[in-house]
């Protein structure tokens, strides 16, 4: 077993500089005389597919392991697989958490994991050489397990077979119990689970929302949960404590400018100086908001330093935009009847947008993405579709519930989000790959009843899935015997203004 790099001599002198990449990386692509070549990918491909996998692992102090749930393939940052379940024999111990693919162990600490909180859940340590040295800096009790012994005694096992680009999504993966129940018996409508689980998830919105109008105003309400939902994923939290350190009233009252200028002095993100070939007219946007913080500021430090994430490759996304966008609808006149009058609106997106759009001089966010940068030649706003989707439908709809409007009225308001990986990899278990995504594509209560499910069952694994256990049960074959408002409506024409579900 050798690495290209290292198994024939250099031909071409151009190839050095690549080659010195690969290594200082840890990227290896290698080659076996028995399976061919591969990289990770091919190992994380194994990992996933169970048709791939050796049915008999065994870690390094020879516990034998059962796949029962091999985790959700994670495409961002972090471990490769996330809420994987595994028996440990013979004691039949069951474990869940994330796994790490590696070629060699070694990388483990070649990559840093060893020292990043987001590996702290891993439970097993998957590679495909064995170790040859003591164990690396793991999880106390994380499994180490080398798969290259188990695939070399499969006799027609190849790696060349193994099409890496079909994965995660387009592979075909042992289906699941509830997709074979969902597939074999005709008196169970998927549409129909997954409108019921949409709608219990806009329940338990609208019960959050309920329980927390009981301690705060609309306004100040709909401010801390929009601060939420601008963070994205990787600065909810961060955007949370914001909102508490800044509260609306703290800008409720003030010119836009000066509402953005507190943001982004309470949250940190004002830098003391510019580099010097900036442009002068984003010197002197900055000058504007320290001239306003240097007044509004605290004497005092404020009692935390916010983590602020990048934007994970894109800039856009950045918090810094974000604010603006929150400084430009909550200096508003009473902003959540000003939201709730646009989202009833037939072209409510375009509607909801106009509000977070900035006034001069904010607007100098519609065509920069970062402060250091030159003007764009592109007009971008500071809320995008899929965004403003999000928005409407999780903090929006929820909370127009809380405060009095019928829930009933509000389902067909719900707008179409992007597919993210948790709503596709859970359709293509209950659905089958085969499945036309058309089915939740244009209907937003649909996408939040996969979501619904991935949290309820498929995070947890499908050994033992207590929704295919209810399947089997029937507890979807008295659908006929409830009320008419509970019925999936029809699904949405192409040509609906909303591409919204129409009553039934």
């Amino acid at each position: 077993m050798t690495m290209y790099d290292h198994s024939y001599p250099p031909v071409l002198e151009a190839a050095a500089t690549y080659r010195d990449l690969i290594a200082a990386t840890h990227s290896h692509v290698l080659r076996d005389g028995t399976i061919g070549t591969f990289s990770e990918r091919h190992v994380q491909c194994i990992w996933y597919d169970p048709a791939l996998r050796p049915q008999t692992l065994h870690t390094r102090n020879g516990e034998q392991v059962v796949v029962l749930d091999p985790g959700r393939w994670n495409r961002e940052a972090g471990p490769d697989f996330s809420d994987a379940t595994l028996l440990i024999k013979p004691e039949l111990r069951r474990i869940q958490g994330d796994v790490e693919i590696h070629i060699h162990p070694a990388d483990w600490e070649h990559h840093g994991h060893a020292d990043d909180p987001r590996y702290r859940r891993v439970i097993a340590h998957i590679t495909f050489f064995p170790s040859l040295e003591p164990p690396a800096r793991l999880p106390p009790g994380t499994l180490e397990i080398a798969l290259a012994s188990a695939l070399k005694q499969k006799p027609t096992f190849r790696m060349q077979t193994i099409d890496t680009n079909a994965y995660p999504f387009a592979a075909r993966l042992q289906q699941c119990a509830c997709g074979i129940l969902l597939k074999e018996h005709t008196n169970i409508d998927p549409t129909t689970l997954l409108y019921t689980a949409g709608c219990y998830r806009f329940e338990q919105k609208i019960h959050a929302m309920t329980a927390a109008l009981k301690h705060c105003r609309t306004d100040d309400l709909l401010y801390h949960q929009t601060m939420c939902s601008l963070g994205y994923k990787q600065n909810s939290k961060t955007f949370a404590q914001l909102a508490q350190m800044a509260p609306f009233h703290t800008i409720s009252q003030r010119s836009p400018l000066e509402a953005y200028a507190i943001l982004m002095g309470t949250a940190g993100l004002l830098p003391a100086t510019l580099p010097t070939n900036a442009p002068a007219e984003n010197k002197k946007f900055v000058r504007q908001l320290w001239d306003i913080w240097w007044q509004q500021r605290p004497d005092t430090a404020p009692p935390i330093t916010l983590a602020w994430k990048g934007p994970a490759g894109r800039p856009a996304n950045q918090p810094a935009r974000r604010l603006a966008a929150a400084a430009a609808l909550f200096t508003r006149a009473a902003p959540w009847q000003q939201v709730l009058t646009a989202s009833l609106k037939p072209k409510s997106l375009a509607e909801l947008r106009t509000l977070f759009t900035p006034p001069p001089p904010l607007d100098f966010w519609r065509t920069h993405t970062t402060l250091e940068q030159p003007t764009a030649s592109t007009n971008k706003a500071l809320m995008g579709k899929d965004r403003l989707a999000a928005w409407l439908n999780n903090v929006v709809l929820p909370l127009a519930a809380a405060a009095g409007t019928k829930p009933q009225t509000l389902l067909p308001l719900y707008r179409p989000e992007q597919i993210n990986a948790i709503v596709r990899q859970t359709a293509n278990r209950l659905l089958g790959r085969d499945h036309n995504p058309a089915l939740y594509r244009n209907a937003g209560i649909l996408q939040h009843g996969l979501l619904q499910i991935f949290q309820d069952f498929c995070s947890k694994g499908c050994h033992d899935c207590a929704l295919a256990d209810a399947l089997r049960k029937g507890a979807f074959n008295d659908v006929a015997s409830r009320p008419t408002d509970w019925r999936v409506p029809a699904p949405p024409a192409p040509q609906h203004p909303r591409n919204q579900i129409p009553a039934p």
